[in-house]
């Protein structure tokens, strides 16, 4: 047992350790049987690991209560003395180890929320016992390699009276501002080692002129800066527009600063004001994935030449655009210049391709090593998916939807309405040049096509020894269960998800017969639904690393 405990589901592992009298170190995991390990060196070795984040996850009050408790018995005597809790030095043992020191990440709030449930069940002690305060002190005092900070509470930990070396090992920074008067201002004179910054801002930041400059002086003053995304929630979807929204130029600019070292940039909820820093982003040499959700606002009026075109997007592995209507000069360009380096293509929203007509046209002619495409397309593009095949013969998930499709129920109602008619011909050609790594062929159209051809079609898939893990045809209401028959009869290897759930005329007899090799079927509701479609779909997107 000792010897595959680094192997062991860590995340599941309740994270409390207790010793008996014979040494023996004892485990206590959640929905796992307790394990004794009686080898303090594979102890020593575990331990790191599981008090590593000892404040993620859901803790309850129970939890939560033996959590304070192991930590708060190795204060001192003079600190507990300080904080009236005498009766801890009485009530418990000090343990083996001191748990405080392997704390990597610190969630500010959960531990608020820890000491206030451990607090509840010690009536005896003053609720205004600073309790909380004093465990974070200690947190940021004596856990070494302390690497993540979660700032998500009315507490400004960065504002203690204690020296700027204590953050020195930091290196990501989640950042919620919860109505902090200068918590931005206080991360910015204390941390310079950070890779990874995050940051959520929310309506508290109306009155506080200063937070996109403290944030820009947190950028510049950091050494190795990979990872940088800001959610603009001040101005997100879900709530309100009444407020003018914060210019983010200055930001920009100083994420330049960092320019032979960022990675990754997220923008969420962005209002460009008709300036996308797109210049900005051409200066980055080792950018390798830009993610835009919900952003708007991005201007038109560009002039491409004034870019450095020796560095723009030469390294960009993967681009994510969520809902934001980006002007189609602007996607190609960045499509363009990524070149064969761009091997993951995520669009999501019909916004994003409303005035883009020839995507697949673009991708066939400038990223011919993608492997995974996720996008709205206009229908007149299919015309071209032989072609586009041939090009990205490395190509492992493929997903395409209709430009009209829409997260409303009524109007995907609609969307089965407006059938797309496959030339036989389309149909043959697309199963002859699939590429043999393809995992996920899924259609998110109308289409509507033979059952002689699409005979073909799965028969060329057994031809080239293509295995699908995940076939999609959810909104093709004229398939039948004649295309049914088809899949029965001629794959001979299994699936993990057939998703035919807008099929007609599908007999129950033959979603029986199927379930026997498809490990999930998805079918109508009138008929039997084995799997939630949402569900299993993005379980595979995550194991295919989309």
């Amino acid at each position: 047992m000792a010897s595959n405990l680094p192997h062991l589901c860590l995340r599941k592992i309740f994270k409390f350790l207790s010793n008996d009298k014979n040494d023996t170190y004892i485990l206590r995991r959640k929905n796992i049987h307790s394990c004794v390990l009686t080898n303090r060196y594979w102890c020593e070795m575990a331990i790191p690991f599981l008090w590593k984040e000892p404040f993620t996850g859901s803790l309850n009050s129970i939890k939560s209560i033996i959590l304070v408790n192991v930590l708060i018995i190795n204060f001192s005597e003079q600190e507990l003395k300080s904080l009236n809790l005498n009766s801890i030095l009485k009530k418990y043992n000090k343990t083996t180890f001191d748990y405080i020191k392997f704390i990597r990440t610190l969630i500010v709030n959960a531990v608020i929320e820890a000491t206030a449930f451990w607090l509840q069940n010690n009536p005896n002690i003053s609720n205004e016992c600073p309790i909380a305060n004093n465990l974070l002190k200690k947190i940021i005092l004596n856990a070494s390699n302390l690497e993540h900070i979660i700032s998500n509470s009315n507490i400004n930990v960065f504002k203690f009276p204690i020296s700027k070396n204590y953050f020195s090992n930091l290196i990501e920074l989640t950042g919620f501002d919860e109505g902090i008067s200068g918590i931005y201002s206080s991360i910015s004179k204390v941390a310079e080692n950070i890779k990874i910054l995050r940051f959520s801002l929310t309506n508290n930041h109306i009155t506080n002129s200063n937070t996109v400059n403290d944030i820009s002086k947190i950028i510049k003053n950091q050494k190795n800066l990979q990872h940088f995304s800001v959610d603009n929630r001040l101005n997100c979807y879900c709530c309100s527009q009444e407020y003018s929204s914060l210019d983010f130029t200055s930001i920009f600019f100083s994420l330049t600063t960092q320019s032979k070292s960022l990675r990754y940039i997220g923008l969420y909820d962005i209002n460009f004001f008709s300036n996308f820093p797109l210049k900005q982003l051409t200066l980055f040499d080792n950018l390798n994935h830009l993610e835009i959700t919900r952003c708007y606002n991005f201007g038109i009026e560009l002039n491409f030449n004034q870019f450095n075109s020796n560095i723009s997007f030469k390294t960009l592995n993967r681009i994510t655009i969520y809902y934001s209507a980006i002007p189609s000069n602007i996607l190609k360009f960045i499509l363009s210049k990524s070149g064969k380096s761009l091997k993951k293509i995520k669009f999501i929203g019909n916004e994003v391709m409303e005035n883009f007509h020839d995507l697949i046209q673009h991708c066939i002619i400038y990223n011919s090593n993608l492997s995974h495409f996720l996008s709205f397309i206009h229908s007149n593009e299919i015309l071209l998916l032989p072609k586009f095949f041939k090009s990205c013969q490395f190509l492992k998930h493929f997903e395409i939807w209709d430009i009209n499709y829409s997260s409303n129920i009524i109007n995907n109602n609609q969307l089965l309405d407006k059938l797309i008619n496959i030339d036989d011909n389309l149909l043959l050609n697309i199963s002859e040049s699939i590429p043999s790594n393809l995992k996920i062929f899924n259609i998110i159209m109308n289409w509507s096509f033979s059952t002689i051809y699409f005979d073909y079609f799965l028969k060329n898939l057994e031809n080239f020894n293509i295995h699908l893990d995940y076939l999609g045809f959810p909104f093709c209401s004229n398939f039948t269960n004649d295309h049914l028959e088809l899949i029965i009869k001629n794959l001979n290897y299994p699936l993990k998800c057939l998703n035919i759930r807008n099929a007609n005329n599908i007999k129950y007899d033959n979603v029986e017969r199927s379930s026997k090799f498809v490990k999930n079927l998805v079918v109508p509701n009138n008929i039997r639904r084995f799997v939630e479609y949402d569900k299993y779909f993005y379980d595979i997107i995550n194991q295919n690393s989309f």
